[in-house]
Parts: structure tokens; C-alpha cells; sequence
């Protein structure tokens, strides 16, 4: 069953529980955003607008000596006055798209335009909570969406960089709601809008022609001419054709990452073994070949099934597990893998169980209430799902300190969306009961 966008904030509305989660949230954001722009702490947003500076002077920053653009990029971050001190790796790496996007704030003092960007991007947040939320009408599992909407550290770096991640959550949510909606051209133009900032959900597009989405697909070539035309327009078209290279370039691989703020397949042998191993890179193919044939089989094998957002959301969390470089921010994709497995869930009415608990020290009442759930059948994979989120959030705050030889210390995050993925994986197949279709 789906509702509306509209009809789901209305009936959130009505639950004070939900309307105080989504307040706190809003509260929440703005006090992030001022304390991550009082901090000097948007380096990625800074370099965004840099670029997005020097890409309107016609200059294709793709093709440049890096050196050279070092030196130009803190002429323009000086003239901007940008409290920033760029270094070697402070490349833009990315489509033209997120250049586009900052380009119109980059005129307001630099201050204002960064807050406007941080808390849009907890906004967005919050909305990818709502669009999750249309496609049911357990109050139960609406909470536990918003809070993981705001509770979610990956969420949280992403605002502290200045990153454009969850905007890309938002933009894919939004396109397979309005895929919900058959809406198709409109959803194939806002899943280009998705693939041009970054491509996480580059997958999809063969989604779309096995289960023949053709006319979303047209919608999507739609997209990508409107952007198209605008990054010729405003940034030139030696600078729109070079961005298609410079993606290829960055996402292949060269070897291993062990560094504790990658975490996929590659980070995990590559803190293993090394980042020079054979051996672990080997295992990181071999791995990354079983998780990937595991996803192609469930949805290639199964032609008449027709479960699109599960699918999209099963590749999406493929594609990051086994893409080279995944940071630790980008994992703010996996909220959306997080959600549907939730709206997968047979039910969460068991969180509030019937026999009321209302004697004996708290201590009691806790234990009293644990071995009354305990007995339900998703107890011990919600403790499970609760524990690994955690431990990831726990992660964001002290990779610097658990960047040691301990593996599992240094993997939280790793470990925690390869178990999102496969939950999501026995969901599609079937080893779950869904709740609603």
C-alpha cells in the first residue's frame, strides 16, 4: 500500500511522538550547521565551490596539472575569502552537476552560503525519512525511520564536509516514489539528477530496461540533456565531455585502502593483508564477485517479479561494497537500504508489547520487558541490526583512534552494511515474509 507525501505528513502530524522526533531533528541540523560552519570544518563543500568558480571562467579543471590547479584554486579561495589552506588532494573529483548546484550560492558571503548548504542537507534528511515513510502506515516503523534518519553518523559527516551524499539519497528516494506513482518521466529526469551528482545509483539504469521501465528510462535521457545543456551553457563542453573520463579514472582500482575512513570489500582485505597485498586484493575480487552474482542472480533470475525499490536498493548497497573507494559519508546511501528493511519486516508491533510493566525498580521492568519480546522472531536480527549501527555510529566519532591492527575495530561500518545487505538480500528472495507490497 502507498499514500501520498502530502497525506503521510499530515498523518505524522497527528503522532506528537513522530512531530517531536521531526522538531528535534530540524533543531538538531541547525545546531549542527552552525557549529560545522563556526569551525571551518566544509572542506569538500569549499572545494565544490571553488571549482564551481573556476569552471565558469571556462577552464577545464579536469584536465589540468594537478600543481597548477593546487596554486589556482587558493588564488580563488583567497579572493573568495575562504579560510582554507589547499592541499595536493583537494582535487574536484566529481560530475559537473554538484558544480552546478553550488554555483548560485557562491555569490552570497561564504559563510551563509555553507550554512544554506549544511542544513539543506539535513532537510533532506529528513525528507528521505518521509518519502520512506509513504510506503507505510505502521506508526512503529515510521519511527524507526525518522529516528535512524537522524541518528545516523554517516548522515551527520556528510553535513560536517559539506558533502553532497544525502542529496543524492533524497533525489533517489524521490525517484522510485515517483515510480510508485507512474510518474515515470518525471522519475527518470530526477534519477539522472541522482546519477550526475555522483554515480552510486549508476545500476539502476540496466535495472530499468530488464524490467522494460522504458519510458522512466526515456525519462532519464531527458535529464541528462537538461544538465547537460546547462554545464555547456555555464562551465563549456570541453569541461561537460572530460567530467565522463575523470569518473571512469577515479573509480578504478589501483589496489587497496586500508585507511579507516573507506569501508567496502576493498578497505576490509586491505586492512586485512595490506594495502599492497595480492593476496587480499584477489580476495576483494573474489568477494566482490560473490556479493555482485549473489545481487544479479536474485534479480536476473526472477523475470516476473516486480519489486523495483527493493531491487534498486539491493544493487545500490552492492555497488558500494564493491566500488574501489566508498568513504565513510557515503554510507549515507544505506539509509535507504536501512528503510526498506524495515518496510520488508513482517511487523514491529512487538516493540510495544501488551502486558503492561508498571512494578519493581526500573532494572526489573527493563528485564522484564526484554524477556517479553525476546521470544519474537525479528528480536534477535533487530539486536543485531541495532548493535553493528552503533558500533558504526561509534566508529564515526573514533576512527582516529581505531585505526590500529584490530580488523573488526577498524570495520564496524564494513561489517554493518554487508549485513544490511544480505537481510536485504533473503528479503527479495523470499526468506523474509513482507508485511506490504
Amino acid at each position: 500500500m502507498i499514500i501520498s507525501l502530502i497525506n503521510t505528513i499530515r498523518a505524522i502530524a497527528v503522532d506528537r511522538f513522530l512531530s517531536a522526533i521531526i522538531l528535534f531533528g530540524i533543531l538538531f541540523y541547525a545546531i549542527l550547521t552552525l557549529f560545522v560552519v563556526y569551525t571551518n570544518r566544509p572542506f569538500d563543500y569549499y572545494i565544490n565551490v571553488i571549482a564551481s568558480r573556476i569552471l565558469s571562467t571556462n577552464i577545464n579543471i579536469y584536465e589540468m596539472n594537478a600543481t597548477d590547479y593546487q596554486v589556482l584554486s587558493q588564488q580563488m579561495a583567497d579572493s573568495m575569502d575562504i579560510q582554507i589552506k589547499i592541499l595536493p588532494h583537494f582535487l574536484y573529483l566529481y560530475p559537473t552537476l554538484t558544480a552546478l548546484m553550488v554555483y548560485p550560492l557562491s555569490f552570497l558571503p561564504i559563510k551563509v552560503n555553507a550554512m544554506i548548504w549544511i542544513f539543506l542537507s539535513g532537510v533532506a534528511s529528513i525528507f528521505s525519512g518521509l518519502i520512506l515513510c509513504t510506503y507505510t502506515t505502521d506508526i512503529i516503523k515510521q519511527r524507526i525511520i525518522m529516528v535512524f534518519m537522524i541518528c545516523f553518523v554517516p548522515i551527520w559527516a556528510t553535513m560536517s564536509l559539506g558533502q553532497i551524499n544525502v542529496f543524492i539519497l533524497l533525489s533517489t528516494l524521490w525517484f522510485l516514489y515517483w515510480m510508485r506513482l507512474k510518474k515515470n518521466i518525471a522519475a527518470g529526469i530526477m534519477l539522472a539528477f541522482s546519477i550526475f551528482m555522483k554515480p552510486f545509483v549508476l545500476g539502476v539504469l540496466p535495472l530499468l530496461l530488464w524490467r522494460k521501465k522504458f519510458v522512466t528510462f526515456g525519462g532519464f535521457l531527458i535529464g541528462t540533456a537538461f544538465i547537460t545543456f546547462f554545464s555547456i551553457t555555464i562551465f563549456g563542453a570541453s569541461t561537460t565531455i572530460s567530467q565522463f573520463t575523470n569518473v571512469v579514472k577515479i573509480a578504478t582500482p589501483s589496489g587497496l585502502y586500508h585507511v579507516s575512513t573507506v569501508h567496502n570489500l576493498n578497505a576490509l582485505f586491505g586492512r586485512l593483508t595490506s594495502d599492497a597485498s595480492m593476496t587480499g586484493f584477489v580476495l576483494y575480487i573474489l568477494t566482490g564477485g560473490l556479493v555482485g552474482g549473489l545481487t544479479m542472480s536474485t534479480i536476473l533470475l526472477r523475470p516476473g517479479r516486480d519489486d523495483f525499490e527493493r531491487e534498486a536498493a539491493l544493487l545500490i548497497a552492492a555497488t558500494l561494497m564493491i566500488n574501489p573507494l566508498t568513504w565513510y559519508h557515503h554510507l549515507t546511501m544505506f539509509s535507504l537500504v536501512f528503510g526498506f528493511i524495515i518496510l520488508s519486516c513482517k511487523d514491529f508491533n512487538w516493540i510495544l508489547i501488551d502486558q503492561e510493566i508498571s512494578t519493581g525498580s526500573v532494572l526489573t521492568r527493563i528485564q522484564t520487558y526484554l524477556s517479553s519480546i525476546s521470544y519474537h522472531n525479528h528480536f534477535r536480527l533487530s539486536v543485531l541490526m541495532l548493535t553493528g549501527i552503533l558500533l558504526t555510529n561509534l566508529h564515526g566519532f573514533l576512527w582516529k583512534y581505531l585505526s590500529g591492527p584490530l580488523l573488526l575495530l577498524s570495520s564496524f561500518p564494513v561489517l554493518t552494511t554487508l549485513l544490511m545487505w544480505g537481510v536485504l538480500l533473503m528479503q527479495v528472495r523470499h526468506e523474509f515474509e513482507f508485511s506490504e507490497n
